[in-house]
């Protein structure tokens, strides 16, 4: 079963506990996502208990891998969270809603969250980079702060072009003289022309960036929470077509 037009199938509902189960069974390390502000916040985690009469999943908060906002604090219940975790050659995702945060041993958290209605479950390929061919120009733009929201007057802080892209992340190249001279972990907004008329938008957090030749700089993008499906925002299965579609250029 697929969801929308996108090739990413999702678990059936009389499959769905199983994959819990098996989650909960081999404490598989999760990453929960949420937002606060105009920051994404990650934490990493670990499946405790799936608790099918309740409707409720259980994951303990790594000590090592516990993250805050700015406000210091985990987020509250009624909060959004995607959580994302590997099983085998896919990676599935899925969107919950925190309904408690139990404090544990030291500084060990323990998140109760809501048992979603479905998982989504992307190959594992698609988070491997696919580099534009020669001869493709495939045309993007930074935008400070995030995705513009529309209808606002908002100008892109730099120009450029596309170089790789995964469901991971994407580098563009642009002009040293357009350096938007970034820091590590901010938030920008990237559109990316998936074909006449066509483009893509997606937050992205910026990484690092290369020199590429004396004129030109790699700017590199992590896509943060794309399971959250964020309003005016383009969605995974959007990204997942666009992936394919670069995949099958020809140089």
């Amino acid at each position: 079963m697929t969801i929308g037009n996108a090739n990413i199938p999702t678990a059936e509902a009389d499959a769905l506990e199983a994959v819990l189960r098996w989650a909960v069974e081999k404490r598989i390390e999760a990453n929960v996502s949420y937002s606060e502000g105009a920051r994404w916040i990650s934490l990493r985690t670990n499946f405790l208990q799936y608790d099918s009469e309740n409707n409720i999943l259980q994951l303990a908060v790594l000590r090592e891998g516990r993250e805050t906002g700015p406000s210091g604090s985990l987020p509250g219940p009624g909060h959004s969270v995607g959580i994302s975790f590997r099983r085998g050659h896919r990676k599935c995702l899925f969107l919950s809603t925190l309904l408690l945060v139990q404090p544990g041993n030291g500084d060990s958290e323990t998140l109760i969250v809501r048992v979603p209605k479905q998982v989504r479950s992307v190959q594992r390929r698609a988070y491997q980079r696919v580099v534009v061919p020669e001869g493709h120009f495939v045309a993007a733009k930074i935008w400070e702060g995030g995705a513009p929201q529309k209808g606002a007057v908002a100008w892109p802080v730099c120009s450029g072009k596309l170089i790789n892209i995964s469901m991971g992340g994407a580098l563009v190249e642009a002009r040293v003289d357009q350096n938007p001279r970034l820091s590590s972990g901010e938030i920008v907004g990237i559109e990316i022309t998936a074909r006449p008329g066509v483009s893509l938008l997606f937050d992205g957090m910026f990484r690092h960036s290369v020199a590429s030749g004396a004129c030109h700089l790699g700017l590199g993008f992590h896509f943060p929470a794309l399971e959250h499906e964020t309003p005016g925002r383009s969605s995974i299965s959007d990204l997942s077509e666009f992936i394919n579609r670069v995949r099958g250029m020809r140089c």
